[in-house]
């Protein structure tokens, strides 16, 4: 029984650890998103670098920063 509570213990601190590490900061909620996705379709298509240039211009110029969104979602 003790066993068992401290393996649910011990996956819960590393699932909380791993989300700790994983979620975007407060202060950089509001800072638009760059797709991931898009990104690796991109490479796979054999788009070239002015094409992926092209789709990040635009949310570069108009807010100066962008974050890649690594994930499929955002914490």
């Amino acid at each position: 029984m003790y066993f068992l509570l401290t393996i649910l213990t011990l996956i819960s601190f590393i699932a909380f650890k791993i989300y700790q590490s994983l979620r975007v900061p407060e202060g950089l909620k509001d800072v638009p998103a760059l797709s991931f996705t898009d990104l690796i379709v991109s490479l796979f298509t054999g788009t070239g670098p002015d094409k992926r240039w092209e789709g990040m211009r635009q949310v570069l110029e108009k807010e100066g920063i962008g974050r890649v969104n690594i994930f499929f979602y955002t914490v």
